[in-house]
């Protein structure tokens, strides 16, 4: 019941453009990694690592670590998210994986 009320909401909040849900811009991709690690946490480079992203959809953090050189799978509860990051990658020529969580 919990899960099915969230996905629900992040579906909702997906369709209007609600904080979360917005996609990456086209500056995020001049430089992905900094964008997305701002603290360095990352090393400075994460091609070829593999990087799960969890309840992370919406088109922004998985595609960026794809462009900048992970291979990245994204779990999330939201179809609506994953198809957000599935677009930008498709846009951007990037491989990324996503998987919808099940629990229902």
């Amino acid at each position: 019941m919990t899960a099915s009320h969230n996905r629900r909401a992040w579906d909702e909040m997906a369709a209007k453009g609600q904080r979360f849900t917005r996609a990456a811009r086209d500056e995020d991709f001049i430089d992905p990694l900094a964008k997305v690690d701002q603290l360095g946490w990352l090393g400075g480079d994460i091609r070829g690592k593999s990087l799960l992203c969890l309840a992370a959809g919406g088109g922004k953090h998985g595609p960026l670590y794809a462009a900048a050189g992970a291979a990245v799978t994204v779990v999330d509860i939201s179809p609506a998210q994953l198809e957000l990051d599935r677009e930008v990658a498709a846009e951007r020529r990037l491989e990324l994986k996503t998987v919808r969580s099940a629990r229902r």
